[in-house]
């Protein structure tokens, strides 16, 4: 990197209070209306693309705003904003069912008016803390339009995880294969990329993004990449759905358990200085969720957990997934998936490129 911009102590996830790495150079942020951390964020990333567009040369610019990570703290000018509203009641929202969940999910208690009403607040500090991004957002595609360079950019935009609130009786979290952990946005706007095109399928960022901006700069991945180049997909010439993944592998190893992980606030404490910060939840007890893996196809999501446990949901006839369909499912089909779901758990490089073609037949 020419220019590095990152915390690395104090509390970055509070938005406050925390100390920046500009360059090798730590900087102090307190809790003044400057502090905030996204805005500083925003300042940097508008210098970065006025300096980069005076000059001749290609710009990358990756920008990750903490936003809306709980605690989800809103920027002052925000914190009064959408006092009425309330965390999705979708139908699986505190669910009345949940016998046909993995065990530690069928042994929760519904949830208590106190813990909607944390839900609540969660939500709207969420929804709060994404006011301060929308503005950022807006203010780098203006100064690109004042530079001149809007037209010659691609922006990427998306998420690391989706969040529950509520669903199936599970308080706020993300590590479930669950529709509303698993899915999160992706927009790409630039040259040559049809306007307006909404598109079924299926990308997955943490192995698609990198061989994407790799074809765009001229660079050719390493062989041991997995995932695919979103490029193909960006004009109305894309290839047809067959030709592209079919499904896609979800993997959850656990909380707070890599090796590696910071168990204690006495370990935090004593980091490398040049570390950023580690997430405070992982002091926190961790849900108590098995570690599983999962397949999510077109029509099905498949999970299965090391004690054995298995869930199917049939999303175009129970889109909530309130029905758990794996006991009384076609003995044809769940072997399917399973080989399926193994096969993409197995491979590497360009096998998952032809293992994550339909694996139903």
């Amino acid at each position: 990197w020419t220019d590095w911009f990152v915390p690395v102590k104090g509390s970055p996830y509070k938005e406050f209070n925390y100390t920046m790495n500009d360059n090798s150079k730590f900087e102090d942020h307190g809790q003044g209306q400057n502090d905030y951390m996204t805005d500083v964020l925003s300042q940097k990333a508008d210098d970065f693309i006025r300096t980069s567009a005076s000059d001749s040369h290609p710009f990358f610019l990756y920008l990750a705003t903490y936003a809306p990570h709980e605690p989800a703290t809103p920027s002052p000018r925000d914190a009064s904003l959408f006092s009425d509203l309330t965390a999705p009641r979708t139908p699986s929202f505190n669910e009345a069912d949940v016998s046909d969940k993995p065990p530690n999910t069928a042994a929760d208690p519904l949830l208590t008016d106190f813990q909607i009403s944390k839900l609540d607040e969660l939500y709207r500090n969420r929804v709060r803390s994404m006011q301060t991004v929308d503005q950022m957002l807006a203010r780098l595609i203006a100064t690109l339009q004042q530079t001149g360079q809007l037209d010659n950019t691609y922006i990427i935009f998306t998420s690391d995880n989706g969040y529950h609130l509520g669903q199936h009786r599970l308080m706020g979290g993300k590590g479930t294969a669950y529709e509303e952990d698993i899915v999160v946005p992706l927009l790409v706007r630039g040259p040559n990329v049809q306007a307006g095109a909404a598109l079924d399928g299926y990308v997955s960022g943490n192995i698609d993004i990198a061989p994407t901006i790799a074809e765009l700069a001229g660079v050719v991945p390493p062989s041991y990449v997995d995932g695919r180049s979103l490029v193909p997909l960006f004009s109305a010439q894309r290839p047809p759905p067959s030709d592209w993944r079919q499904g896609y592998l979800i993997e959850y190893y656990g909380a707070g358990e890599a090796e590696g992980a910071i168990t204690s606030k006495v370990a935090y404490n004593n980091l490398d200085p040049l570390l950023e910060p580690p997430d405070l939840d992982q002091f926190l007890p961790v849900a108590a969720i098995p570690d599983y893996l999962a397949l999510r196809t077109p029509q099905y999501t498949y999970v299965e957990y090391q004690g054995g446990f298995r869930e199917l949901y049939d999303l175009k006839q129970d889109p909530y997934e309130l029905n758990n369909i794996a006991s009384t499912a076609d003995p044809n089909l769940l072997a399917q998936l399973s080989a399926w779901l193994k096969a993409l758990a197995s491979c590497s490089a360009a096998s998952c490129r032809t293992a994550d073609l339909n694996g139903i037949h």
